[in-house]
């Protein structure tokens, strides 16, 4: 096996530890303000729609934009993340 490959090999290890620890439930808490929540989620609504991301990553992101949302339900920024879950409103 090449340097390369034991490192991709060793990469790839990491991440299935990472998974295991996030099934166990392991968690980070994150504090930003409703500003840098909304710009967040705005981004992670485009990445979802790259054809390049994988199901699984898609998946992530959407669950992430899902975390925010109570922050803006009943005010107008809940419409925004709604209409951001829909491509025809893309400008």
């Amino acid at each position: 096996m090449t340097t390369e490959e034991q490192e991709e090999a060793a990469q790839v290890a990491y991440f299935r530890t990472l998974i295991d620890l996030e099934k166990a439930g392991e968690r980070a808490t994150i504090s930003v303000g409703p500003y840098t929540a909304m710009n967040l989620i705005g981004a992670l609504q485009m990445v979802t729609r790259h054809p390049g991301i994988e199901p699984p990553m898609r998946k992530i992101m959407r669950e992430l934009v899902n975390q925010f949302r109570p922050m803006f339900a009943g005010t107008p920024g809940e419409e925004i993340i709604n209409r951001g879950d829909h491509p025809e409103f893309d400008k």
